[in-house]
């Protein structure tokens, strides 16, 4: 075998792009490089301005999160790299960094899963916290966050209140099936076909489950039902 094939890179140029086929990745480590440490507090940031996290429990679900993230950046940023190597080419082409970009790729894939699930983790977490606070009060307010669940949190509000109603209401007042169906000709097939389903969870009429709504949305029912005209005179009666 001829020594041209065996004394690498002769070039100071070639030196320093051969020096980075030793560089470790890191991906698997668990502490940040002191001088990615600022990087890493942003992007920490950030995500925790966004996601607001409160708890032991949720602090869990959060740092889960932003690691995965983090990985999953520092993944693509590594392969980027491997184009100076790859001579501008696509690194999973080139001889020189196709195993590299393929490590690199699976590396990606693996943070982005643990990203998805940490994701919908801290999510269920602060859905079941609103819930529970709604529970406790209906009227109690909500904290703004942007993960929770936001339709499973209206349908448990609704639930809660129709029970709270239910509660308060002798059972001999829950009666009057026909009544009940009249009243959900003013709503479309959807909502009424809602409204009846909510009404056989609970175990109550659907007029009660309407009543006790109607605090929250009494104009919007009231205009339904009677037309503009009418509203006025509906809420003063009431």
């Amino acid at each position: 075998m001829s020594t041209n094939h065996s004394t690498g890179p002769r070039t100071e140029e070639g030196k320093a792009k051969s020096a980075q086929n030793a560089r470790k990745h890191g991906l698997a480590a668990e502490a940040i490089p002191v001088e990615l440490q600022p990087v890493f507090n942003d992007l920490r940031n950030e995500l925790r301005s966004q996601c607001q996290p409160e708890g032991p429990l949720e602090e869990i679900f959060f740092d889960k999160l932003v690691t995965a993230r983090w990985n999953m950046l520092r993944s693509l940023d590594l392969e980027n790299e491997l184009y100076e190597l790859s001579e501008g080419k696509d690194p999973l082409c080139h001889p020189a960094t196709v195993k590299q970009a393929e490590l690199y790729s699976r590396y990606y894939i693996r943070y982005d899963g643990a990203f998805n699930r940490a994701y919908k983790q801290l999510k269920d977490c602060q859905t079941n916290r609103i819930c529970q606070l709604i529970e406790a009060d209906p009227e109690a307010p909500r904290p703004a966050l942007i993960l929770p669940d936001a339709i499973k949190i209206q349908r448990f509000a609704k639930r809660t209140a129709a029970a709270f109603a239910s509660a308060a209401e002798p059972r001999s007042e829950q009666s009057g099936a026909q009544e009940s169906e009249d009243i959900l000709k003013y709503y479309s097939p959807d909502e009424a076909a809602e409204i009846r389903e909510e009404a056989q969870t609970l175990g109550v009429s659907v007029n009660l489950l309407i009543s006790s709504f109607a605090k929250h949305g009494y104009s919007v029912v009231y205009k339904n039902m009677f037309g503009d005209a009418d509203q006025s005179a509906a809420e003063t009666a009431r």
